[in-house]
C-alpha cells in the first residue's frame, strides 16, 4: 500500500497543498511577537514591475514595451485565467467536452490558491495576487518573501515567461505536449528556463536576496500544515513536484545550455523532453542512447484495467510519476535505502479511476513498474510491507486515521506478493481500503481499492491479469 497510496496522491497534491495555506476559520490567539509582514501594496508591485521590465531590457537587451499594464487581481480571477488557458491542454487529452471543463477549472483553482503573480499567454496580461503573497510570507513566517526585492525576483521571473512566449508560443509548445507526461516536463523547461535567466538578471542588479527568499519558499511547507501523516504525505509529493519544475527545471536546462551553448536554449523549447524522468538526467536528453532501456509496454495492463469501469461512470487519468515523487512516501526509510530502490525502477505507469459525479467518494487506481531485475522488483514489494506496517503506527491520528490492518502474504499461485486491508476513517463512518502488492519477474503491479473492494480473491484474478497483459517491447 506504499507505493501506491503515494501515487494516488500525486493528481490530488495540488489541491493538498492549496489547501494547507488556507486562512483558518477562526483567527488565532496572537502570538507574543508577531512577524511583521510588509504588505503588498498596488504601490509596491507597480514600482517593482517597472524595475523588473528595466532590468531585463537592460541584461537581456528585450523590449517589452508592448505588455499592458499589471493587473491585481483575487484568486478567483486569476483561477479562471488559468482554466480557460489550459482548457485546450484537457480537451485534447479528453475527449469529454464536460469532463475536460472540469478538469481545467479544477487546475485553475488549485493554481489560483498558491500563486503570487503569472504572466497569461493566452491573453497577455500580466496577474499579480498580493493576498496569496502575504499569505505565504505570513504562514512560513518569511518577511523576506514580500521585500521590494522578491517583488523585484517575481515580476522578472514572469517577464522571462513572456520573453519566451514572444519567442517560442508557449500555448503553441503545450498543444504539442499531448500527455500528461509530456506536459509536466514541458512545465520543467518552462519554469527552469525562466528561473535560470531570472537568477543572472537578479544578480546583476542586486536582487539575489530576493530571487533566493522566492526561490526557497517554492515547496515549503508552512508549520502544522499538516493535520496527520496522511495529510503530510500529499504536501510532500506536492512540494516534490513543485521542485521538479523549477529546481530540477532549472538544472536540467542550465546543463542543455551548457552543453550546447549556441542552441540549447532553443532546443529544450522546439524539442522538448518526453516525460519528467528525462528532466531529473538531462544526459539522457543530450544522448537519447544512454537512457536505461525500458524492456516492458505497460499500456496493454492500463488499458485492461480501465476496460473494467464503465466510461459513463467513471474518470480515468493516467501518468508516469517520477521514480523521486514516489520516493516522497519513503521517508521513513535510510536514504541510502530509498536511493537504491529509485536507482533500481526503470519505468512505471499509473491510472486513476474517481466517479465523474462524486471524485472524493470512491477511489481505485493501479500502477505497473519495471525494475533493473527480478531481484529489484521483489525488494520494493517487501518494503512496500515495511512501510505500510510502519504507516499503521504513523497514521493513528489526523485527519485521516488507519483504524486497523492486516496483511496477507500471497506466497502461492501466480500472483507473489502482499495484500493488505485497512479499516480508515476521514472523520466520518469507516471505509474499507484494500491493495495488493505483487511481482513477477522484473515487473511489479499494485492496485487499490477504496470504497467497495472486490474479494480478495476476484483480486487476486486481476493482478494476475494485469501481470499477464504486460507485453515486451
Amino acid at each position: 500500500m506504499r507505493t501506491a497510496f503515494v501515487a494516488s496522491l500525486l493528481l490530488s497534491a495540488g489541491h493538498a497543498f492549496a489547501h494547507a495555506w488556507q486562512e483558518p476559520e477562526k483567527p488565532a490567539a496572537p502570538a507574543k511577537q508577531a512577524t511583521a509582514i510588509p504588505a503588498v501594496t498596488e504601490e509596491r508591485v507597480v514600482a517593482a514591475y517597472a524595475d523588473a521590465r528595466a532590468a531585463c531590457k537592460e541584461v537581456l537587451g528585450v523590449e517589452l514595451d508592448s505588455l499592458p499594464p499589471l493587473k491585481l487581481v483575487a484568486p478567483r480571477e486569476l483561477g479562471d485565467a488559468v482554466a480557460a488557458e489550459n482548457l485546450p491542454v484537457f480537451a485534447q487529452r479528453e475527449p469529454d467536452e464536460k469532463k475536460a471543463k472540469a478538469g481545467a477549472a479544477a487546475a485553475g483553482r488549485q493554481f489560483a490558491q498558491v500563486a503570487y503573480a503569472k504572466y497569461a499567454w493566452s491573453t497577455k496580461s500580466f496577474l499579480v495576487v498580493p493576498k496569496n503573497w502575504e499569505r505565504f510570507a505570513r504562514a512560513l513566517k518569511r518577511p523576506e518573501l514580500t521585500a521590494d526585492n522578491a517583488l523585484r525576483a517575481v515580476m522578472v521571473h514572469e517577464l522571462c515567461h513572456a520573453i519566451d512566449d514572444r519567442k517560442f508560443d508557449i500555448g503553441k509548445c503545450l498543444l504539442g505536449a499531448n500527455t500528461v507526461e509530456a506536459v509536466d516536463a514541458f512545465s520543467a523547461v518552462l519554469e527552469g528556463h525562466a528561473q535560470l535567466v531570472a537568477r543572472r538578471v537578479c544578480k546583476v542588479r542586486g536582487w539575489s536576496d530576493g530571487f533566493d527568499a522566492f526561490t526557497g519558499a517554492i515547496g515549503a511547507i508552512p508549520e502544522g500544515a499538516a493535520d496527520g501523516e496522511a495529510m503530510m504525505l500529499q504536501l510532500r509529493t506536492a512540494a516534490a513536484a513543485l521542485s521538479t519544475a523549477y529546481v530540477d527545471g532549472e538544472r536540467f536546462v542550465a546543463a542543455i545550455v551548457e552543453a550546447r551553448p549556441d542552441s540549447g536554449a532553443s532546443d529544450v523549447f522546439r524539442s522538448p523532453p518526453k516525460d519528467a524522468d528525462t528532466v531529473l538526467h538531462p544526459g539522457w536528453y543530450l544522448d537519447p542512447k544512454s537512457k536505461p532501456a525500458v524492456l516492458h509496454d505497460p499500456e496493454p495492463a492500463i488499458e485492461a484495467f480501465v476496460a473494467g469501469f464503465d466510461a459513463e461512470v467513471w474518470t480515468a487519468t493516467r501518468t508516469s510519476p517520477t521514480p523521486k515523487q514516489l520516493a516522497s512516501g519513503l521517508t521513513m526509510l535510510p536514504k541510502e535505502d530509498v536511493d537504491a530502490l529509485v536507482a533500481s525502477m526503470r519505468a512505471l505507469r499509473y491510472v486513476q479511476v474517481v466517479p465523474t459525479a462524486s471524485p472524493q467518494s470512491k477511489l481505485v487506481y493501479a500502477i505497473v513498474m519495471e525494475f533493473d531485475g527480478e531481484a529489484s522488483a521483489r525488494r520494493w514489494v517487501e518494503v512496500s510491507d515495511v512501510v505500510s506496517r510502519k504507516k499503521d503506527e504513523t497514521m493513528r491520528k489526523g485527519a485521516v486515521r488507519i483504524v486497523s490492518s492486516s496483511t496477507k502474504a500471497l506466497d502461492e499461485g501466480p500472483v507473489r506478493g502482499f495484500l493488505q486491508r485497512k479499516a480508515m476513517t476521514a472523520g466520518g463512518p469507516e471505509f474499507d481500503v484494500v491493495s495488493i502488492d505483487a511481482w513477477r519477474g522484473r515487473l511489479v503491479v499494485e492496485t487499490l481499492y477504496s470504497g467497495e473492494p472486490p474479494t480478495d480473491e476476484e483480486h487476486v484474478r486481476l493482478v494476475d491479469a494485469l501481470l499477464s497483459a504486460v507485453r515486451k517491447r
